[in-house]
């Protein structure tokens, strides 16, 4: 049952002008054996899709060098997701205990520089996000993020119902701002995931107006007369 649930978002995320990952649904085959393929070797109804990764047909965004630690190329592009932490993975935390891992550049491979500046970067974005002068369009949160692509990126998690948890993607090319997406992993959304039994709380698509940044977002009026109108179109 979980088989169309990203096909489908991740569609409604191109068909809206933000690249997802393009899928394809495939009957597999595997051959284990050096035997004829037949019917035994049928394996059912799967999802092709695409991996995430940096290309000009997919997250279109520059690649670091190790040689590239000084600005402005080391500015950019980064790829970062909110996950569970495997074996090889790299982990930084943000001034707001946010825990991010880090994917492009790869983190073995990552310099010290470059690790500083995304890091340095969200911790300059949590600072003028949750600072007094927040609204500002040009010292507070907008100097430092697409509001667009925040907007859309929650609007197509609030109507699947899932939050900023796990298999949270965002991005940052060089000189540019930070970016949510590529969408991906939404097997546990549509209200397939049930709730615990005697659970009393919002369903997750209520507590994406709550998680990760977005509370504080949602305390500037312009943001979240933003989000509206977005939602009309």
């Amino acid at each position: 049952k979980s088989l169309i649930r990203n096909a489908f978002l991740y569609e409604l995320s191109n068909q809206i002008g933000h690249y997802s990952s393009r899928t394809r649904f495939v009957e597999l085959f595997a051959n284990f054996t050096l035997g004829k393929l037949s019917r035994s070797d049928y394996r059912g109804v799967y999802v092709l899709t695409e991996s995430i990764k940096p290309d000009s047909n997919r997250v279109d965004i520059h690649r670091l060098s190790t040689k590239q630690n000084t600005e402005p190329d080391v500015t950019g592009g980064y790829i970062f997701k909110v996950d569970s932490l495997g074996p090889s993975d790299s982990q930084f935390v943000s001034s707001r205990g946010n825990k991010f891992i880090l994917v492009e550049p790869d983190s073995r491979l990552a310099t010290s520089q470059q690790r500083s500046f995304i890091t340095n970067y969200v911790n300059d974005f949590e600072l003028a996000l949750y600072g007094n002068n927040f609204k500002d369009p040009h010292i507070g949160y907008r100097n430092f993020i697409d509001v667009n692509l925040f907007i859309d990126e929650h609007i197509l998690r609030f109507l699947a119902r899932k939050g900023f948890s796990n298999s949270t993607y965002l991005s940052k090319n060089r000189l540019g701002k930070l970016n949510f997406g590529p969408l991906w992993d939404f097997n546990e959304a549509l209200g397939t995931k049930e709730p615990p039994q005697g659970y009393t709380g919002a369903p997750d698509g209520d507590a994406a107006f709550k998680s990760l940044w977005f509370g504080r977002l949602f305390e500037d009026p312009d943001f979240a007369q933003q989000w509206a109108d977005r939602w009309q179109i």
